[in-house]
């Protein structure tokens, strides 16, 4: 990513987001977004010490169903460096693009979420989604 920085919103993973990002943690949720464009970013994420891990595919899918979006459908907005990671995409009632997603390691599951107009994915992949594909272990 061209003039970029490493966040890393927890000890145990990182992500690329350009520079001119602002950030802002609060109870466990990080946000990120840019002054030029309406698409937001948070990420949160749980480290397991002990017992089995959920996948990525059951993780999402128990998410979406206390969702109500509308035209639901998997997208290919993963980390490239996590073997495990699910995404979906769908509207809200004000019409708002939102791409819900798990990136699951053996100890850590990364829950993120993209929000913007429906316009601004239709014309591009916002950087957002650039950001999700650059997360990796810290």
């Amino acid at each position: 990513m061209k003039g970029s920085k490493t966040i890393s919103p927890s000890s145990h993973y990182c992500l690329d987001l350009p520079a001119e990002i602002h950030e802002q943690y609060e109870g466990g949720v990080a946000s990120f977004w840019h002054d030029k464009t309406d698409v937001v970013l948070q990420t949160s994420s749980y480290f397991r010490t002990e017992g089995d891990q959920v996948g990525a595919q059951r993780r999402l899918q128990e998410r979406l169903h206390n969702e109500l979006f509308t035209s639901l459908r998997p997208v290919e907005v993963t980390p490239a460096r996590c073997s495990d990671a699910a995404a979906a995409t769908g509207l809200d009632e004000e019409g708002l693009q939102w791409i819900l997603g798990y990136a699951v390691w053996p100890d850590l599951a990364v829950f993120y979420s993209i929000c913007g107009k429906q316009e601004t994915f239709a014309s591009k992949s916002p950087w957002a989604c650039e950001a999700v594909r650059s997360m990796r272990r810290g």
